[in-house]
């Protein structure tokens, strides 16, 4: 054999394995081709063929089989293994970024009470997806327009747009529901009316239950009929053009406290009387008619002045400004007795009386 073809066998025989079969081969895939700014995505080397273990070394320095890069580029990995004459196989992949898009904007909504809402979202366009929640949540709809089911009460939704397969934050979109009036309760005592106002809208309509009810007022004021029982009324007012929900207003009574006790007495013309009244709680107050007056004192006892005559005076209890019935007390006065009768008896000059 001439020498150069040997020389030539010697070179090519530990290049070629002396005739083993390099297989080894290498493919990477991505959990994306685009990254999206403020993401990632990861890159693994996938192995075959060859003899194990490998041996991963990527241009970025690292040596694992993945790896995650948050920048556009080439990534290159080169792959050994532990056939010996075998040489390492490589392969890239190269990787896009794109600005994540801005949040979308969506003007807020106020609705009347149990009709629906239409919220649209403009910029920075893209697909649009409405959820419920600020992050994961039920999908609702997509587009950039989203009618909403009927609004009670005030409820935010969610909107986010995709652009090149970015997807931006969500913007909260808030479903006002037209407010209900502003209203004053009142507090008054027994067999009295109660005053109970609202404020807030346009015009108001008071009924006595909540659905079905009676209209029994309008206006902003209405006076209750005379209450012996505390009694919930409703007012409905039409607030920028909406009829608010029945918002209850509640008439509080009081019951008026005990009568207070009192015992009547007999005294003789001209006696000065000490009266005394007892009550489970509260302020006396003594008076000299069964209605109206000015009291005579605020206390327990009230002593008269000099009785010529019966007279009857009225005690009643106050609590929580509430006032009970008034107790009548009578003084009887005892006339003073007969005095005797003087008997005048005649008799002669000189004689003796007997």
């Amino acid at each position: 054999m001439p020498k150069k073809i040997l020389i030539y066998l010697f070179i090519l025989l530990p290049l070629t394995g002396y005739g083993q079969n390099c297989t080894l081969s290498v493919s990477v895939s991505s959990t994306g081709t685009t990254i999206c700014s403020g993401t990632s995505v990861v890159l693994t080397a996938n192995a075959s063929g060859g003899t194990a273990p490998y041996t991963y070394i990527w241009n970025t320095g690292e040596n694992t089989s993945s790896i995650s890069v948050n920048k556009e580029g080439t990534y290159t990995v080169t792959l050994s293994d532990k056939t010996s004459g075998c040489q390492p196989v490589k392969k890239s992949i190269s990787i896009s970024s794109i600005i994540t898009p801005n949040t979308p904007r969506a003007s807020n909504q106020t609705v009347c009470p149990n009709t629906s809402a239409t919220l649209t979202a403009t910029a920075p366009g893209g697909d649009y997806q409405w959820y419920d929640a600020a992050t994961g949540g039920n999908f609702l709809a997509s587009g950039n327009t989203y009618n909403t089911p009927p609004i009670t009460q005030r409820t935010t939704y969610y909107v986010e747009t995709t652009v090149s397969g970015c997807t931006s934050p969500r913007a909260a979109v808030i479903v006002n529901v037209t407010g209900k009036p502003i209203t004053v309760n009142a507090t008054i005592c027994q067999n009295n009316v109660a005053t109970l106002s609202a404020s807030g809208g346009d015009n108001y309509t008071w009924y006595d239950a909540a659905a079905g009810g009676n209209q029994v007022g309008s206006g902003p004021i209405f006076v209750t009929p005379v209450l012996f029982n505390t009694k919930i009324y409703y007012v409905v007012a039409i607030i920028n053009g909406c009829a608010s929900a029945p918002t209850p207003v509640t008439a509080k009574v009081t019951p008026a406290p005990q009568p207070p006790t009192a015992s009547n007495l007999t005294v003789c013309t001209g006696s000065v009387v000490s009266l005394h009244a007892d009550a489970p709680d509260g302020v006396f107050d003594w008076f000299d008619a069964p209605t109206g007056g000015a009291s005579l004192i605020s206390s327990p006892d009230y002593t008269t002045p000099p009785l010529t005559a019966t007279t009857t005076y009225y005690v009643q209890t106050t609590i929580n400004g509430c006032q009970s019935s008034r107790t009548p007390v009578t003084v009887t006065i005892t006339p003073p007795p007969t005095p005797p009768l003087i008997q005048t008896v005649g008799i002669c000059s000189g004689s003796r009386q007997r």
